[in-house]
């Protein structure tokens, strides 16, 4: 996702044209790259494979932190209560020993911590950080200023798909060096 934007990024000050070539071929390529992938490596193969087994792991808790959300859907349990409060909730997950700190989606865990003002907030601040970036890509007339803003809106896009799955928004450093990229 993140090489995507960035190429995208950077095109998007040639034209529509080019624009829209640029993510043609960056998509072709990625398909491509991670067809390669694997067909070829053993490895990443294997990486993903247990990724997938996961998601039905994470699909059962979030359709259990959804009834947390349901409680209290404004303004949410309070910060840094998922950990608390998802052993309460924990209907459709079944392994009895292991109770999550996080959802493993941050949209969803904000929604419980912060409630849907928090996502909102949260969601807000993600879409104005993008604008700004896209259009300081689209509009600056230095070329290493476009580049650099490309290069960091590819970063926002990467770890905001990323934080959809896992809860790399929670990770401290994660988060500073996303901060001193911006």
């Amino acid at each position: 996702a993140g090489i995507f934007v960035f190429g995208v990024g950077i095109s998007i000050r040639r034209g529509l044209k080019q624009t829209f070539l640029t993510g043609l071929l960056l998509a072709m390529f990625l398909a491509t790259a991670a067809y390669g992938l694997w067909t070829f490596s053993p490895k990443f193969k294997a990486r993903f494979e247990k990724a997938f087994a996961m998601t039905d792991v994470r699909l059962v808790m979030w359709q259990d932190s959804l009834d947390i959300i349901r409680d209290d859907p404004a303004l949410g349990s309070g910060p840094g209560s998922y950990r608390w409060m998802y052993p309460l909730y924990k209907n459709a997950y079944k392994t009895p020993y292991l109770y999550p700190r996080f959802a493993h989606n941050e949209a969803i865990h904000i929604a419980v911590e912060l409630g849907l003002v928090g996502l909102v907030l949260a969601a807000l601040i993600v879409a104005i950080l993008t604008l700004r970036l896209l259009l300081l890509a689209c509009r600056t007339a230095q070329d290493d200023l476009a580049f650099a803003s490309a290069g960091v809106l590819g970063a926002l896009m990467a770890s905001t798909a990323h934080a959809m799955f896992d809860y790399t928004w929670h990770i401290f450093s994660n988060v500073h060096v996303l901060a001193m990229l911006g």
